[in-house]
């Protein structure tokens, strides 16, 4: 295992050459892959250790660049290699909370999307190939495929979970490797500083970085976004950082305590991203750690700095000094203002989105809308289209609100359930005698506290990057824990709780198959068709790739499609289409080039009733591809918009 100082100075000399080298974005891509997993094949946890280092760079939306998947690669990578490592060691392997996490992955299986008809659909529409392509562009949030991926990540996330406490990182590698989080984590507070107030400018895109300006607030021009996507995702990432911060400030070694002084430049960088509920989540932060140190220096468990009352008060006062002399000398009071703000102004944009959850889960208390569906199904339950609610509706602004939404009273058990074994294990580690490592075991239990504070106001599990500190977090709380105190006998209620579960599991995904089977495909879907566009003699239609779908309204009792096929080469291969209404198919036409044939396909259906229309081309080509045009696009055929009679 190599010191994870190491990959803070890879990082730092990336940074190097990418400002002086000028290194585009896919050499840099490669830079990092080689090195991740040069120092992941010499032994898996270097690999753990890169990933609780990297988080910050990945802070955003996955649909915001390709370089996001090299987050998944690198956990499958570390998962892959970890089992390796344990196959080849020979010992015991362990699986902790096995139920619980069973439980969990069941139940987002289990919240079936209520649009399932829909998804089936896109994956009709789209081949292996087109869905890797969607992958690659980034799936967003409304997207049908969307469950798919967050289920995806769930998997990746406990399988994490359960390598990281099989491969039993000892507690002076965490304690190293959190020390080497301290220089990213105030390194990167500096660097957001320095941008902010333009002695370097913002500019450019870096990977996943954005290195971009945010919103006005008040009488200042922008928030401090640090090379997160906006300032509340930097936000999130600086809270959770906090306790590790602090627990240094109480250590011997003079390493440990500057490292803590990481802090100052953190409370700083926080305060300009005007994140109100991150100033409450940081303060709830240093009011625990401040008791968790008595409590440590009573029971005489290190605590040597921090067991002093007066400490905690003096480093809080300077925090909450130095903050304000920043927003009276260079914010014209902003922060003050923002605080101010929302006492007297409450918010209600998240009241709104907090009564929208709690629509969806009156009308499914049990499964919710479905796993990852709460933007897709906004609409459905809001007063307010997506448009004049304005960008923040695509997730609930509250993890727990989420969770019920979409996962129901099931959903939201299964989290907990997760949630109380993983503090369950850090209380067992401290109320041991010998705990080793007991500061940072603390340390790393506030700072999912604050996480799950945090959730309250935030939909926090929705970033890749930080749903993969908590499982990071969940792992090394345990292994920190491991040894002091061993898990407890299962109790004999276990077998007749764990199939009371599994009986409640059956019915209500039974239950929420039947809804989804009784329930009529969504006016309006579509699939595998490009915008429309207007033709020489400005009638507007559109392309299909090789596939489409759509659900019509019936208005009449034939649907009249026009299509053509203008594809290179038509003359030598006519183009086939073949048409299909609810699963029947309903005309086959060969279409000759550019000249419009008509599809008349009889409809058996009450007017207003969704009618479901497949369309599948025999062929489908890039004109890029073969030097007729700079189009790139997969085409099949051209239609015009469709017509009842």
């Amino acid at each position: 295992m190599i010191h994870p100082l190491w990959h803070t100075g890879f990082l730092a000399l990336l940074a190097l050459a990418v400002s002086l080298l000028r290194l585009s974005e896919p050499v840099a891509a490669v830079v990092v892959v080689v090195f991740f997993l040069a120092v992941a094949l010499l032994h898996p946890v270097n690999g753990v250790t890169f990933l609780f280092l990297f988080v910050p760079f990945f802070l955003g939306e996955a649909y915001k660049s390709p370089a996001f998947l090299l987050v998944p690669g690198m956990v499958f990578v570390v998962i892959v290699l970890g089992v390796w490592a344990g196959l080849r060691s020979g010992r015991a392997w362990v699986w902790p909370h096995r139920g619980i996490l069973l439980f969990y992955v069941a139940s987002l299986v289990l919240a079936l999307p209520l649009d399932l008809k829909e998804l089936r659909e896109d994956l009709w529409v789209f081949p292996p190939a087109d869905v890797m392509a969607l992958v690659l562009r980034g799936i967003p949030a409304v997207s049908h495929l969307n469950p798919l991926q967050i289920f995806v990540m769930a998997l990746l996330g406990v399988g994490l979970y359960v390598v990281v406490v099989n491969l039993r990182p000892p507690g002076e590698l965490i304690r190293r490797t959190v020390v080497a989080m301290a220089l990213v984590y105030g390194g990167l507070a500096l660097l957001g500083m320095v941008k902010y107030f333009g002695v370097i400018p913002y500019s450019g895109r870096y990977l996943s970085l954005s290195f971009a300006q945010y919103v006005t607030v008040g009488n200042h021009p922008h928030r401090l976004t640090g090379i997160a996507w906006n300032p509340d995702y930097f936000a999130q990432y600086l809270v959770y950082g906090a306790p590790w911060m602090l627990a240094f400030l109480g250590r011997p070694a003079w390493r440990e305590r500057v490292a803590g002084f990481a802090l100052l430049p953190a409370a700083l960088a926080l305060a300009l991203t005007f994140q109100r509920g991150a100033y409450l989540g940081f303060l709830v932060e240093l009011g625990l750690m401040a008791l968790y140190s008595v409590w440590l220096h009573r029971q005489a468990r290190e605590g040597r700095l921090w067991g002093r009352p007066w400490v905690s008060a003096s480093l809080l006062a300077l925090l909450t000094l130095s903050v304000l002399t920043l927003d009276a000398i260079a914010l014209g009071g902003t922060v003050l203002a923002r605080v101010r703000a929302i006492w007297e102004l409450g918010d209600a944009n998240r009241a709104h989105l907090w009564r929208v959850a709690l629509a969806m889960l009156g009308d499914q208390p049990l499964l919710g809308v479905g796993t990852g569906r709460f933007a897709y199904f906004f609409p459905d339950y809001s007063s307010l289209t997506p448009r004049e609610f304005g960008p923040f509706w695509g997730t609930a602004h509250s993890l727990y609100l989420q969770v019920f939404a979409e996962g129901g009273v099931i959903g939201f058990f299964a989290l907990a359930l997760l949630i109380g074994a993983i503090f369950g294990d850090g209380l067992r580690g401290l109320r041991a005698e010998h705990s080793p490592s007991v500061t940072l075991l603390g340390a790393a239990m506030i700072s999912l506290g604050g996480w799950l504070f945090y959730s309250v106001l935030q939909s926090t599990f929705y970033l890749w990057s930080l749903q993969i500190y908590f499982w990071l977090l969940a792992a090394l709380i345990m292994s920190l824990a491991a040894g002091a105190s061993p898990s407890p006998p299962r109790a004999p209620w276990h077998r007749p709780l764990i199939v009371g579960l599994v009986a409640c599991l059956v019915l209500a995904g039974a239950w929420r198959v039947t809804s989804i089977v009784s329930r009529p495909r969504a006016l309006g879907y579509e699939a595998g068709f490009f915008k429309w566009e207007r033709q020489p003699d400005q009638a507007l239609a559109r392309w299909t790739g090789r596939r489409a779908a759509a659900v019509l309204p019936a208005g009449g009792s034939t649907l009249v499609l026009t299509a053509s096929a203008p594809l290179p080469g038509v003359d030598h291969r006519h183009q086939a289409v073949t048409a299909w209404l609810d699963g029947s198919p309903s005309a086959s036409l060969l279409l000759p080039g550019r000249e419009w044939v008509q599809f008349r396909l009889p409809v058996n259906r009450p007017q207003g009733h969704p009618v479901l229309l497949r369309l599948q081309a025999a062929y489908a080509l890039s004109p890029k591809q073969v030097g007729a045009s700079s189009d790139d696009r997969t085409l099949g055929v051209l239609m015009k918009p469709p017509r009842w009679e």
